[in-house]
């Protein structure tokens, strides 16, 4: 998966070099599902507050996919779980 950052300083790391702190970067993006009708259809969602209640079960069940499947997000789940 590719990551664009952009910036003079994106290194984390060199802001303090005795910081502890681990960044993860995760990606969320409806561009990212296979499925072309399912990521047509939570692209045409408004941006509101106001949506259908069957529409906010698929956002979450959906926004819960991407992250199973971002290696990212693991990386930090395994980082909790094993307590850094």
């Amino acid at each position: 998966m590719k990551t664009q950052v952009t910036g003079e300083n994106t290194d984390a790391t060199s802001v303090k070099s005795d910081c502890a702190a681990k960044t993860y970067l995760i990606e969320v993006s409806f561009d990212l599902l296979a499925n072309t009708h399912e990521r047509e259809h939570f692209l045409s969602l408004p941006t509101s507050f106001d949506l259908k209640e069957k529409d906010v079960d698929r956002l979450k069940a959906v926004a819960r996919r991407l992250l199973i499947h971002s290696d990212e997000f693991q990386r930090l789940v395994g980082d909790l779980q094993s307590g850094f």
